[in-house]
């Protein structure tokens, strides 16, 4: 954990802006799939690792979700007898050299009637057929099919008219010789039966046909998958598929009405003497073929991926219930019923629709998962049409069937198989910045290559942003382990954790979410848990923080979920979305503005919702109908809206946009992948990143030029980056630090190539600032490729050197297959496609979760025998440390007891105080020290003469005693002789001084027992300074109480008040920092608002004092604010400074030492991620680990090595990795 030097810590909390990498490697993006970054920090990479998750063995099924490789109808249909080819190796996660994939062919708009053959590209076309339609029809089949040595398959068109044709595939079959039973071996499909050669089938009748010892099938097989077309029935009915030898099954594979031609796809058990058995239920005779495409091997399955076939069994019948609404779904279990295991990786089902009531399709997809852009099953209104499903089955064990329809529908489900899941024993690597040990593996500040991380199997996928890490294993539970300080890792501590921790009471996860200190967990129920910080109402509930998941009222049906910095959005399987948390630009999209909510609340007016996205401040929701709506901030016009005036806190339709199937937002643009596979981008531009070869911002989307045959996307902080079908890359925009991987710095307007690459299956753009951009790139060979920054490790290539073309990732391979890959302030993770998990880069804040501490030197002198400090305090003469084993420590003064060792003797080493265990943060205030427990209670100890200790006396005492009546603390903080603790209910208590009424309960007499705060509810965070106290609220206001001789509350008078009074025109604060008689106030829009003391220019307008609120000239994108009694400080999201007010010392860091009334840029400061400040100084801690300071050096407090005061920032000597700074 963190070593102590004297005035500087370094340890478990992260520093804001410092900069990682999270890749979260489960499978590959699907085409259409897009990953941005939006946050503002760096980190390093992490990966977790199994030894035997996913499958591996020649002739295994990979599932995959839906994804559309082809569609026609956005180029030119296939004419008559015409073929057309589309790639399927390379493209989304499936290996080059697949051997066979299964998609579903959709037929539509054709011109006369026909039939298509589907066959391995290069390979003779077959006497078979797939699909038969007439004239006008839409008809869809599932197919089964090997692919060609050139990774693509043929589709022929054998009709005397054009048509349309539609892939969507779900799963590929690994290359190879298979062997192990359940096995797929694929083959030239052929037929097996045509009874237009003999008899038909007879009205109840049955056909049997021979499937093993037949054209080259073994004798001996487990089930064959095969077209089954029904030709000239005389009735309706049905047919049923079963094993020969074997009871007929309630069952159905194909619905025919009398004289048509249908087509199904049909995986079915062989029986013991190798034949198949159709049944036809009907009043008539019909026709039967059937065409062969492959089979799995004999015996008994047990590897991953491999084929269980089980008698056809119903497992739903929406008719014994209740149907499918118009865009409704409906979810049905298939792990753990009628003899199927629990956890199964996919499933085989025929899909009936029957009793339409309009037009429409259905899409099946994972439970849990996002609705791919795809179709299963389309039909008319009336028909009853079939059609064989394969599809991934979700964490929780079911199937949703979405229906895409104005009317509701009768579903039906007959299950034919299952495939087995990878074995549960994902390990996790990790390599990068190792900081504060984030690693985990008892290593350095960094890793460069990866390492393991400890005590992790059976991971599913990682989630993280770069200081806290989040694994969600197979069983449904969640692991977390790095930063806590807001509880984040959910095990109810607020301890920092260097190795997986167990997130409480957690199970059947389905999928994990996270953004800053807040982390969300859907369950397979549709309900949703969260944890973490809530100073926005980001938990969904009127508490500030929760250090162990609740659940969110009110939720129910949801199937995904997006976080942002100050919320969250769920998407309901209505197509609605609700909203909660931050509102002050109206991003709930609620018709309010500036009014949070604890609470979700109904997006207006979004119906027909597929999918939802957002940036901090502003959000979008891709319709079902390829449209795009949009609400929230619209600066530079990234609301798409034709203007950047106004934002909006109702959705509005993004002009021009048809056609979409996903979407991206950076905190400054949006991005839209349309189904011709060309992009669309708008909003700002300053660095060319809307890639139209100009720098102008745009308020309607406008073309990307230069690239088409789009697969996949990413966005990073003006960076962006594109991967082609053929397997290249392009990026534009910013190229700072080479982040374009183009072999220079120089931003580009127009979309370039990325060096090197030519077999690129997904690109990531690293969340992160401007400071610190990178890009990782997974290959179809399940390498991977990283460049831009690299200073904790991050590109994962052994080195800490910059690179402006990509290099790879050092011992990585297996990804292909995986899902995505995410990447988080310097860190990143990837799960193998066996299952396993790496990761590297930084690990400040343990977010590698590899096993151990690490070592630091972050200050002059040492300070004696103190290890794994996980935060500190001091008061004038005293210092204190809090332990990650929930110790505390203190050394300095001890006039009043404040060490807390039982005497009153100085000591000048680290004592550790007396009975406390379980410490979770210290803060101090004069001669009185106050520790905040995992269990919610408040001890103190030292000075009382006030009644500050909250033990109902006033007589000193050299060890803690409990503060009577706390319990549920959330934070705790002091000021003078008063203290104040927010509880988790957002109430608060004070106890103390209160000669200016600053305990805020209607009196002016001190209280040595806690007293409520009246009136305040909804408190996210307190700040107290010299007789005054303010509250920041959940709705983004605040109040404030106490001392007001300068008008620092805020209120227009100079009264004092004894209970809270609003500050006047207030409205999205996120932060508060006071000092003397001046206060500020950070909004959620990157402004500064500043009121009270004036005298030396502290207000930044000039002004020698304001009642109310005024804004501070000059400043925006702020990210926090410091204040000394005299001089203010602006740390800026792009790393520089702005200080303004007094500078007798040099302390406003500007060369000079005149005082200024309105903020200067401090000079040579870039990467800044945190300051504190005295009256004479200020110190600056970088990105890079390494403090500047500037100011008074009297006793040498700048650390310099001289005794001058200094006008500008000097380097801190010896000083790297350091986090943060007492003063």
């Amino acid at each position: 954990m963190g070593s102590l030097r004297a005035w500087l810590r370094r340890g478990a909390t992260g520093v804001a802006g410092a900069m990682g990498v999270l890749l979260i490697l489960s499978g590959l993006a699907a085409p259409g799939a897009w990953a941005a970054g939006t946050g503002g920090s760096t980190s390093a990479p992490v990966a977790v690792v199994g030894t035997s998750a996913r499958p591996t063995a020649a002739g295994a099924f990979i599932p995959i979700s839906p994804a559309r490789l082809l569609d026609t109808r956005t180029s030119t249909p296939v004419g008559p007898d015409g073929t057309v080819s589309f790639q399927v190796g390379g493209m989304n996660g499936i290996p080059a050299a697949a051997a066979a994939v299964v998609f579903n062919l959709t037929v539509t708009g054709p011109q006369s009637f026909g039939f298509i053959t589907a066959y391995a590209s290069g390979a003779a076309r077959p006497n078979s057929s797939n699909v038969n339609f007439a004239a006008g029809q839409t008809v869809p089949n599932s197919v089964t099919v090997p692919v060609g040595v050139d990774g693509k398959v043929t589709l022929f068109n054998r009709s005397s008219g054009s048509t349309q044709l539609i892939a969507d595939v779900s799963g590929y079959y690994l290359p190879g010789t298979p062997t192990v039973p359940g096995a797929f071996v694929p083959i030239a499909p052929a037929r097996l039966l045509d009874t237009r050669g003999s008899t038909p089938a007879g009205p109840d009748g049955t056909v049997s046909f021979q499937v093993g010892g037949v054209g080259g099938i073994p004798a001996s097989v487990s089930a064959v998958s095969f077209n089954l077309t029904v030709a000239n029935p005389t009735s309706f009915g049905f047919i049923t598929a079963y094993a020969s030898g074997t009871t007929r099954p309630n069952s159905s594979n194909i619905n025919f009405a009398t004289d048509q031609t249908v087509p199904n796809s049909v995986t079915v058990p062989v029986g013991v003497d190798g034949k198949v058995t159709l049944f036809n239920r009907s009043s008539g005779s019909t026709q039967l073929i059937a065409d062969v495409a492959g089979y799995f091997l004999s015996g008994t399955p047990s590897a991953p991926g491999a084929f269980v076939p089980v008698n056809p069994a119903r497992l739903l019948d929406t008719r014994n219930s209740a149907p499918a609404g118009p865009d409704g779904t409906v979810s049905f279990r298939v792990g753990g019923a009628g003899g199927i295991p629990a956890n199964v990786a996919a499933a085989v089902f025929n899909l009936t629709v029957t009793g339409p009531q309009s037009f429409g399709f259905i899409t099946a997809y994972a439970s849990g998962s996002i609705r791919p852009n795809a179709s299963n099953v389309n039909f008319a209104s009336g028909q009853t049409v079939p059609s064989s499903v394969t599809v991934p089955v979700g964490a929780d064990g079911k199937i949703t069937l979405f229906n895409r329809s104005d009317g509701a529908t009768q579903l039906i489900a007959d299950v034919a198989g299952y495939y087995l899941p990878g074995a549960s024993s994902g390990s996790a690597v990790t390599w990068g910045n190792n900081q504060s040990s984030q690693l985990g593996n008892g290593t350095t500040p960094y890793l460069a290559s990866p390492a393991a991380v400890t005590g992790l199997s059976g991971v599913k996928s990682i989630a993280g942003d770069g200081s806290t890490s989040y694994a969600l294993l197979a069983d449904g539970t969640v692991r977390a382990w790095g930063s806590n300080q807001s509880g984040q890792l959910g095990n109810g501590t607020t301890n920092d954790s260097s190795i997986p921790v167990q997130v409480q009471g957690l199970s059947g996860v389905t999928s994990i979410t996270i953004n800053g200190r807040t982390a969300y967990a859907l369950l397979g129920d549709g309900t949703v848990r969260a944890w973490g910080e809530s100073s926005t109402g980001q938990l969904g509930s009127g508490i500030t923080f929760s250090s162990t998941p609740i659940q969110i009222q009110g939720l129910t049906g949801v199937t995904a979920i997006t976080a942002t910095y100050y919320g969250a959005y769920a998407l309901l399987n209505d197509g609605t979305v609700r909203a909660w948390g931050s509102n002050f630009v109206g991003q709930l999209g609620n018709g309010t503005t500036g009014i949070g909510s604890s609470a979700p609340a109904q997006v207006t007016g979004l119906t027909g919702v597929a999918a939802v996205t957002a940036s901090d401040f502003s959000a979008y929701a891709l319709l079902s109908d390829g449209t795009v709506r949009a609400w929230g901030d619209n600066s530079s016009g990234k609301l798409g809206s034709g203007t950047s005036a106004n934002s909006s806190n109702r959705p509005v339709q993004v002009q021009g946009l048809s056609g979409v199937t996903s979407i991206v937002a950076s905190n400054y643009n949006a991005y839209a992948l349309l189904a011709d596979r060309t992009v669309r981008s708008w909003g700002a531009n300053g660095s060319g990143q809307l890639g139209n070869g100009t720098t102008s911002e745009s308020y309607t989307p406008v073309r990307v030029q230069g690239i088409s045959n789009v697969m996949s996307m990413a966005a990073g902080k003006g960076s962006v980056y594109a991967v082609l079908g053929d397997g290249t890359a392009r990026a534009w925009g910013l190229n700072q630090s080479g982040q374009l991987g183009t072999g220079t710095t120089t931003n580009s307007t127009t979309a370039i190539q990325v060096s090197g690459l030519t077999t690129a299956l997904s690109i990531t753009a690293g969340k992160g600032d401007t400071n610190n951009p990178v890009a990782y790139a997974v290959l179809r060979d399940g390498t991977v490729r990283a460049w831009g920054v690299n200073p904790t490790g991050q590109l994962g290539n052994g080195s800490t050197a910059n690179s402006n073309v990509p290099t790879q990732v050092t011992g990585l391979t297996g990804l292909a297959g995986t899902a995505s890959i995410s990447a988080a302030r310097g860190t990143a993770f990837a799960v193998l496609a066996d299952g396993t998990i790496r990761a590297w880069g930084d690990n400040y804040n343990h977010q590698l979760g590899v096993t151990g501490t690490t070592s630091f030197s972050n200050v002059p002198l040492g300070v004696t025998g103190l290890s794994g400090v996980a935060m500190g305090a001091q008061g004038p003469s005293t210092k204190y440390a809090a332990l990650v084993n929930g110790t505390a420590w203190a050394w300095g003064g001890n006039s009043f007891g404040q060490l807390g060792n039982g005497t009153t003797s100085d000591s000048s080493v680290p004592v550790q105080v007396s009975g406390l265990s379980g410490v979770v943060s210290i803060t101090a205030s004069g001669g009185t020290a106050y520790a905040l427990l995992g269990d919610g209670t408040v001890w103190a100890w030292g000075d009382n003469s006030s009644g500050q200790l909250g033990n109902a006396t006033t007589s000193n005492s050299s060890v803690p005693v409990q503060v009577q009546g706390v319990t549920r603390a959330g934070s705790i903080t002091a000021s003078g002789g008063s203290a104040y603790a927010v509880l988790t209910d957002g109430t608060v208590r004070a106890w103390g001084s209160n000669q200016s009424g600053q305990l805020g309960n209607g009196t002016n007499a001190d209280s040595n027992t806690p007293v409520q705060v009246t009136g305040l509810t909804g408190v996210s965070s307190i700040t107290a300074s010299y007789g005054t106290a303010y509250a920041v609220l959940v709705d983004g206001t605040v109040r404030a109480w106490g001392y007001n001789g300068y008008g620092q509350l805020g209120n227009g008078t100079n009264a004092n008040a004894n209970t809270p009074v609003q500050v006047s025109g207030l409205a999205g604060a996120v932060s508060l920092a006071a000092n003397g008689g001046t206060a500020y106030a950070v909004l959620g829009n990157g402004t500064v608002r500043a009121w009270g003391a004036g005298t030396y220019g502290e207000l930044g307008n000039g002004t020698a004092s304001s009642s109310v609120p005024v804004q501070v000239p000059g400043l925006t994108a702020v990210a926090s604010v410091a204040a000394s009694e005299v001089s203010a400080y602006a740390v800026l999201k792009d790393g520089t400074v702005r200080a303004w007010g007094a500078n007798w010392y040099g302390q406003l860091g500007n060369g000079t030492t005149t005082d200024s009334p309105a903020p200067v840029q401090v000079q040579g400061l870039t990467g800044v991620s945190s300051l504190a400040c005295t009256m004479y100084d200020a110190f600056a801690v970088l990105s890079d680990g390494t403090v500047r300071a500037w100011g008074d050096n009297a006793q040498g407090q700048l650390g310099n090595g001289a005794a001058s005061s200094s006008n500008t920032p000097v380097q801190v000597q010896g000083l790297t990795g350091v986090t943060s700074l007492w003063l």
